[in-house]
C-alpha cells in the first residue's frame, strides 16, 4: 500500500510538472508568434511608408519631365512654324545678301547650261528672298527722307480728296519719322563729325595732353566706324568683313622687380661691390686661403647675373632715345594711347638715369676719399721706414 501511495505521488508529480511546463512552453510560442506578427506588420508598414514616399518623389520628378519636355517641343514645334512662315527670320540683313547673290549666281549658271526648270525654281524663291531682304534692310537717312516724302505726298493727296479723315493718322507718322532724324545723321554730317575729331585729337597732341588725346582716338574711332556702317548701308562702299584691324602687340616684358636684391639700387653699386669681391679673392688666393676664396667666388656669382636688372648710364641713355622715336612715329601715326605708354616709360627710365648719376658720384667720391686714406697711410708708412733707417745708421 505505501508503495502505490508513493508511486501515486511520483505520478501526481511528474504530471503537474508537465503540464506546467506545456504551459509555459505555449505561452513562450504564443509570445514569441505575436512579436513575429508585429515585426512583419511593422516592416510592412515601414516598407509601404517608403514606398509611398519614393512614389511621391518619382511623381513629382515625372511630373517635371513632362513639363520639360512638352516646353521643348513647344518650342521645336514654334520654331518649325516660325521656319515655314517665314525661312528667313533668323537671318540678317547681310546673310540675306550674300545668299540672295549666291542665288542669283545660281540662277545665271542654270540660265547658261539651260536648265529652264531649274532656272524657274531659283526665280520663284527669289521673290520672297527679295521681299525679306527689303524688311531687314537697315534704316539710313535716305531711306528715311524716301519715307517721310512718301508719306508728306500722302497727305497733299488726302487734302486734294478732301479726305481729312485720313490726314491725322498721316500727320502723326510724319511727325514720328521726323523725330528719327536726329538719330540718323547725313554723311556729311558725319564726314564733319570726323574732321572735328581729327582736329581735337591734333590739339591734344600739340598740347601733349597724351589722355585727351586718347579719349580723342576713341571718338575718332566711333566717328569713323558710324560714317563706315551708314555708308555700308547706303551702298556708297562695300561691306568688307574681313577688313585688316590694327593689333596693338607692342607690350614690352617688364623686369621681374622680385628678383632685385635689396642691397642694391643701381649698377654702380654692384660694379662696386664686384670690384670689391675680386680684390678680396685676389687677396684670398695670394694668402693661399682657398676656402675663403671659394665662398667669394660665390658671392661673385651670385651678383654678377644682377646685372642685367640694372643696365649702365649708356645703356639707360641708348634705351631713352629709342624710347622717344618710338614716341614721336607713335604721335605721327595718331596711336597716342601707345605714345602715352611709351612716354610713362621714358619718366621711368629718367628717373632710373638720374639714380644712377647720383649713385656713380657718391661712389667716385667714396672711392678718392679712399685713395687719399691709403695714400696718407702709405706716406706715413715710409716716414716711419726712413726713421728706422736713420736710427739703425745711428
Amino acid at each position: 500500500a505505501a508503495a502505490r501511495t508513493l508511486g501515486r505521488f511520483g505520478r501526481l508529480v511528474a504530471e503537474r510538472r508537465a503540464s506546467n511546463l506545456l504551459t509555459v512552453w505555449v505561452r513562450f510560442r504564443l509570445h514569441m508568434l505575436r512579436k513575429k506578427r508585429e515585426r512583419e506588420a511593422a516592416n510592412v508598414i515601414a516598407a509601404t511608408y517608403r514606398m509611398i514616399k519614393a512614389r511621391y518623389c518619382y511623381s513629382r520628378l515625372l511630373f517635371a519631365v513632362v513639363k520639360i519636355q512638352s516646353s521643348q517641343r513647344r518650342k521645336a514645334a514654334v520654331k518649325t512654324v516660325n521656319k515655314i512662315r517665314d525661312p528667313y527670320g533668323d537671318m540678317t540683313f547681310k546673310e540675306l545678301e550674300q545668299l540672295y547673290a549666291d542665288e542669283h549666281d545660281r540662277l545665271d549658271k542654270a540660265v547658261e547650261n539651260k536648265q529652264f526648270q531649274i532656272a524657274a525654281e531659283i526665280e520663284s524663291n527669289m521673290v520672297p528672298l527679295k521681299e525679306a531682304i527689303e524688311s531687314k534692310r537697315p534704316m539710313t537717312r535716305t531711306l528715311l527722307e524716301s519715307m517721310i516724302a512718301e508719306v508728306e505726298k500722302d497727305i497733299d493727296d488726302a487734302l486734294a480728296r478732301k479726305a481729312y479723315t485720313e490726314c491725322a493718322p498721316l500727320q502723326q507718322k510724319l511727325e514720328e519719322l521726323i523725330q528719327k532724324r536726329s538719330g540718323l545723321p547725313t554723311i556729311s554730317e558725319l564726314e564733319a563729325a570726323v574732321k572735328k575729331a581729327e582736329q581735337d585729337i591734333a590739339d591734344a597732341a600739340s598740347r601733349r595732353d597724351f589722355a585727351g588725346a586718347a579719349m580723342g582716338q576713341t571718338a575718332l574711332d566711333d566717328a569713323k566706324q558710324r560714317l563706315e556702317e551708314a555708308m555700308i548701308a547706303e551702298g556708297l562702299i562695300a561691306d568688307d568683313d574681313e577688313h585688316d584691324k590694327e593689333t596693338s602687340d607692342d607690350d614690352e616684358s617688364k623686369k621681374d622687380e622680385n628678383k632685385k636684391d635689396d642691397r642694391f639700387s643701381s649698377r654702380a653699386e654692384i660694379d662696386a661691390e664686384i670690384s670689391r669681391l675680386k680684390k678680396e679673392m685676389d687677396d684670398a688666393i695670394s694668402n693661399k686661403d682657398f676656402k675663403k676664396a671659394s665662398s667669394v667666388q660665390e658671392c661673385l656669382d651670385e651678383i654678377e647675373p644682377m646685372k642685367e636688372l640694372f643696365p649702365t648710364m649708356s645703356e639707360l641713355i641708348s634705351q631713352i632715345e629709342a624710347l622717344k622715336k618710338e614716341m614721336d612715329e607713335a604721335i605721327k601715326s595718331k596711336t597716342f594711347d601707345k605714345a602715352g605708354k611709351l612716354h610713362d616709360d621714358i619718366e621711368d627710365l629718367e628717373k632710373k638715369l638720374t639714380i644712377e648719376k647720383e649713385k656713380q658720384s657718391e661712389m667716385s667720391d667714396t672711392n678718392n676719399s679712399t685713395e687719399d686714406t691709403n695714400d696718407e697711410s702709405e706716406n706715413n708708412d715710409k716716414h716711419c721706414v726712413t726713421i728706422d733707417e736713420e736710427q739703425k745708421c745711428f
